[in-house]
């Protein structure tokens, strides 16, 4: 009896390590603003040593990355131990590229700043897909009020990590610099950020208005929150005629050794939603990916119990990301081989050159 019960139990061991090596599904959604996550291994705040000239340098991975893969961005912010970005494109597996490319670009600079080596991330990426105007809004706010929910500065652009929201309230151009492999040098390089759902196809000016109206008024809920706590207001840095910004000193944990001794866990949902429609769109959301996910992978295993060559595509309406529907559809869409449905995805090739 005994025997069997060791069986049992490795076999549910054996199992729950399959499981856990299987490689992670995305699902992210065509033209769909994307809220991405990452955080450090532990949190360790291996960011927070970062100056001006990495500022420029982070700057120049997410405008590289926007023009090679095809992106558009909304806003990034990089934190102590994490960062955040809005990203869409007209394929999910772009994102996908664009953040490894971000991310490696991060690592490389975290080693040769600090002279170590090692992995600096605690794994993909996270992300939600925002499902109407209302979830885009709540999660742009969220992104350009760090540093200022947290106390540290009272103007979102003061935080003195990389950030776009001086770009954001200006002519809406980030600039940055990357490496030039070709001349073996940093050149500079810019790109255009785009508004949300509601401003597409509006001026600028329109956009960078809405912005302005809602950075004064996390400036305004600054100052009041201190008053009432009885403190006197932070200072407000200034916009140089170059372009770039003086910010006014402020205390914060610039160790990049510093591991915080807790760590906010939240579940990771797909879809976020807010407003009158919310329920019904995330329901349908989540019932689409399940419906799909489960197509899919029958339909692989058809093929492979039939013995189909490796090559043989899936069969419409089975595409990955599983999410294939008249109002969401894209003729973009890359399927998989029943092979890469139960080993993952084929390495990508060689990347290329970088562009301007």
């Amino acid at each position: 009896m005994a025997d069997k019960q060791l069986c049992a139990h490795e076999r549910r061991v054996a199992r729950r390590k399959d499981i856990e090596k299987r490689p992670r599904r995305r699902y992210i959604l065509p033209n769909t603003w994307v809220f991405i996550s990452s955080r450090t291994r532990s949190g360790q705040f291996l960011f927070s040593e970062f100056d001006e000239e990495d500022h420029a340098l982070v700057a120049g991975l997410y405008i590289v990355a926007m023009k090679r893969y095809g992106v558009q961005v909304a806003a990034h912010v990089m934190m102590s131990g994490h960062i955040h970005a809005l990203m869409r494109a007209k394929h999910g597996k772009r994102i996908s590229l664009a953040m490894q490319y971000v991310k490696a670009g991060i690592a490389r600079l975290v080693h040769r700043k600090r002279g170590t080596s090692g992995p600096v991330w605690d794994g993909p990426f996270h992300h939600q897909n925002c499902l109407d105007p209302e979830a885009e809004l709540d999660r742009f706010k969220y992104l350009i009020s760090h540093g200022n929910k947290e106390g540290f500065v009272s103007h979102p652009a003061d935080w003195d990590l990389p950030n776009c929201v001086d770009a954001l309230t200006s002519d809406g151009v980030l600039r940055g610099k990357a490496w030039d492999k070709a001349a073996q040098r940093y050149r500079k390089v810019s790109a255009r950020l785009t508004p949300l759902t509601a401003w597409m196809g509006r001026p600028w000016e329109a956009w960078r208005q809405f912005v302005d109206d809602l950075v004064a008024g996390l400036v305004r809920e600054s100052v009041e929150a201190r008053t009432l706590a009885g403190l006197a207001p932070l200072p407000v840095g200034v916009r140089l005629p170059d372009g770039t910004r003086q910010r006014p000193s402020f205390e914060r944990t610039r160790d990049a050794r510093h591991v915080p001794t807790t760590l906010k866990k939240s579940r990771n949902k797909v879809f976020v939603a807010l407003g009158d429609q919310a329920d019904r769109l995330v329901s349908e959301a989540y019932d689409a990916r399940r419906l799909n996910i489960d197509a899919a992978l029958l339909a692989a295993r058809v093929l492979h119990i039939e013995g189909g060559g490796m090559d043989l595509p899936l069969p419409e309406p089975c595409q990955w990301p599983p999410f294939s529907t008249e109002a969401m559809g894209d003729e973009t869409w890359v399927e998989l081989t029943f092979a890469e449905v139960f080993s993952g995805p084929m390495e990508a090739g060689p990347e290329p050159a970088a562009t301007a």
